[in-house]
């Protein structure tokens, strides 16, 4: 049987079957389970999605009660968990604490017991726990006390709560809850490539969320939104926009958060992203950094035809949300777990061992040589 060769990066390769996430990347769409991505984060809620990206529909009005009730009741951490996270060291990264703490031997499903099997209440258990245990985390390092979950709060404003120590406001709610919508799947990216791959070994789900989150530990996957505001603070002064631009392309670099290997014109996420940033921006009274990135915009689109992608203005919600730095990755990685767990489901279904081959190309038909004959390396 011969090899079928595949483009550096399998760029524009098909691997896998799926029915969760669909992307026409000349039309510049996406959609959830068939649901335009921008409809859902301009209506609906992260619960829904959730319950959408698992189940394959969306819920009815007491089906979505039923499961967000279940999330709430799972977002609280065990004893083992909590003195687990109290016993890392400091300077442990939030990413590598998530990763640690997941591995650990997982309780009785706390939710509602569900028909749907193990892989699915467990799934929901890590996806109400995960922004808990990033929060927790974070403020340990801080040297804060680590803050218990608001039933009375949606899973995104009571994320956004965990980490500030205050509950947002309705605008900030749902500036966030649309974030983390925006960022719940992207269809068969890397982290959810690695995901299958360890699922399709019939590792755990926990095992198989670490091996997505191992990914972004890499600084070509999930992290370009912190880096876009290091690139603002770089810049320093809107009226230094253009030249920054100019300087960046003419010395062959990149401008961050511009460019995207599937989208052609726009990344539709980017779109949804620009109107939560004016709208922030102008609820807040500060608006430099918005314009900031218009202008950026403009100055790229003049030099390069190149599409604004999800990071440029995720950047700018965040900043506007007072979420750190160190939180951009984890926030990804918390909106993303419901996509991950719903890949990984799917995977376990497909039954076959993610294997492939590589083409070799080097050395053939050397000869050994003993120790004492070899006169150079």
């Amino acid at each position: 049987m011969g090899y079928i060769e595949a483009p550096p990066g399998l760029e524009n390769v098909a691997v896998a079957s799926t029915a969760i996430t669909y992307i026409e990347g000349g039309n510049d769409q996406i959609c959830y389970r068939g649901y335009d991505v921008k409809e859902l984060a301009r209506s609906s809620t992260y619960e829904e999605v959730a319950f959408l990206l698992l189940r394959g529909r969306l819920p009815l009005e007491h089906e979505l009660k039923d499961f967000s009730d279940m999330l709430r009741s799972c977002r609280p951490l065990s004893p083992l968990h909590r003195s687990f996270l109290r016993s890392l060291p400091s300077e442990m990264e939030v990413i590598d604490s998530l990763a640690a703490t997941l591995l650990l031997p997982a309780e009785k499903t706390k939710g509602h017991p569900s028909v749907h099997g193990p892989n699915y209440d467990l799934g929901c258990q890590i996806i109400a726990e995960t922004p808990t245990i990033f929060a927790a985390a974070h403020r340990l390092h801080l040297g804060l006390e680590p803050l218990e979950p608001r039933p009375d709060l949606g899973h995104a404003a009571n994320f956004l709560y965990m980490i500030r120590g205050e509950v947002p406001s309705p605008v900030e709610s749902r500036a966030f809850d649309a974030v983390m919508i925006l960022h719940a799947d992207n269809e068969l990216n890397t982290s959810t490539f690695a995901a299958r791959v360890a699922a399709s070994t019939r590792a755990d789900m926990p095992s198989a969320i670490v091996a997505a989150l191992s990914t972004l530990k890499g600084p070509l996957h999930g992290g370009a939104s912190m880096h876009v505001i290091r690139q603002l603070d770089e810049i320093g002064e809107p009226s230094r926009v253009e030249e920054y631009v100019k300087e960046r392309f003419d010395s062959g670099q990149r401008v961050t958060g511009f460019g995207h290997r599937v989208y052609k014109v726009e990344d539709p996420r980017a779109t949804v992203l620009r109107e939560l940033a004016r709208d922030l921006s102008k609820a807040k009274g500060d608006s430099t950094r918005f314009e900031m990135l218009l202008r950026l915009e403009r100055a790229v689109k003049e030099k390069k035809s190149l599409p604004v992608n999800i990071d440029l203005y995720s950047s700018c919600v965040y900043s506007q949300l007072q979420i750190p730095l160190e939180l951009f990755i984890p926030i990804f990685a918390a909106s993303r777990t419901v996509g991950w767990t719903a890949h990984i489901r799917e995977e376990y279904a497909a039954g076959k061992l993610i294997s492939p081959v590589a083409i070799y190309n080097g050395n053939r038909n050397l000869k050994y040589v003993k120790l004492s004959e070899r006169t150079s390396a």
